[in-house]
């Protein structure tokens, strides 16, 4: 699960495979790249953002994967997250790569 602190630790990470050069982040407005926490993070290290619409399967290229995943897990029903992650896992094994 993404949360506020783990978004950071990726953003940190991130940060020092690039530092020194010139970059651009790009981001979704989803609630979690967006929270208080993470808007400071981006402001004091004046990283310049490009932010996108949360959701938007035109700009973000993911969104039509998970789109896939919901379709084919549709009615689906899990009794603990070890076999969500199972029924995902199936399922997205089975998407064939020209929907890739």
């Amino acid at each position: 699960m993404c949360t506020k602190t783990s978004w950071r630790t990726q953003c940190n990470h991130g940060q020092e495979q690039i530092l020194g050069r010139s970059w651009v982040f790009q981001q979704d407005n989803d609630p979690k790249h967006t929270s208080g926490h993470v808007a400071n993070w981006f402001r004091r290290r004046r990283v310049d953002l490009l932010e996108l619409p949360s959701q938007s399967p035109d700009l973000n290229p993911n969104e039509h994967m998970w789109e896939e995943l919901e379709r084919r897990l549709k009615g689906v029903r899990a009794s603990n997250a070890n076999q969500k992650f199972a029924q995902l896992e199936a399922a997205w094994k089975s998407i064939p790569m020209t929907v890739v």
